[in-house]
C-alpha cells in the first residue's frame, strides 16, 4: 500500500474527518461509470448498526449473512450509497436507523464508509434510480472482498434522533 493513492489520503488526514476531494455524485450510466471520475478512489456508504459495521470493517461484508430472524438471505449482496443523493430509497443514515429499530441491542446505528477504487466501483450494479450501488456474486463483490483489507474505512456514529428536515434533504437530495 506504500505509495499508493489510499496511503496518501491516509497520511494527508483523510482518516480524521477530513474527505478526499470527490466527485458531486456517481454516474449511473454504464458508459459514463470511468470516464466521469477525475479521482481515482470514490466514498461508499453502508447503513447498519454500529455491532455489524464493526464486524464489516474488521472482516469485510459476508454476501451470505443472514439476519436474526431471517430465513433466507437470497438476494445475497453488500449495498451501498454514494456519499450525494438522489436517495429515494434513503440515505445510509436511514437505512442505520431502520436497522437500529429492527435491532436495538446492537448498539445503535452507524455508517459504514469505504474508499473504493474507482476499478472495483465500474463492475458493481449501480441503480440511479434509487441512489444504490451493490455488490453482488459476478458483479463487483469478489473484487470488493479481494481488496478489502487494503481500502480505508471508517464508522460514523449517527444520531438516534434525526431531524425530519435533514431525512428529508438527504432523501431528495
Amino acid at each position: 500500500m506504500v505509495g499508493s493513492p489510499a496511503r496518501k489520503l491516509h497520511e494527508e488526514g483523510a482518516d480524521v474527518g477530513q474527505k478526499p476531494t470527490s466527485p458531486a455524485g456517481i454516474p449511473f450510466c454504464a458508459h459514463d461509470r470511468i470516464r466521469a471520475f477525475t479521482d481515482e478512489f470514490v466514498w461508499l456508504r453502508h447503513g447498519t448498526t454500529y455491532r455489524r459495521a464493526v464486524s464489516i470493517q474488521d472482516r469485510g461484508p459476508n454476501i451470505y449473512f443472514i439476519e436474526p430472524g431471517g430465513l433466507d438471505n437470497s438476494l445475497r449482496g453488500f449495498s451501498t450509497t454514494p456519499e450525494k443523493g438522489p436517495f429515494l430509497n434513503g440515505s445510509a443514515e436511514v437505512y442505520a436507523l431502520l436497522k437500529d429499530q429492527l435491532f436495538p441491542n446492537e448498539e445503535g446505528p452507524a455508517v459504514l464508509e469505504v474508499l473504493v477504487p474507482i476499478r472495483v466501483l465500474a463492475r458493481a450494479m449501480i441503480d440511479r434510480s434509487v441512489g444504490e450501488i451493490r455488490f453482488e456474486l459476478r458483479t463487483g463483490i469478489e473484487e470488493l472482498c479481494a481488496g478489502w483489507d487494503e481500502f480505508q474505512k471508517r464508522i460514523c456514529r449517527v444520531d438516534k434522533v434525526p431531524r425530519a428536515a435533514e431525512i428529508t434533504a438527504q432523501t431528495n437530495a
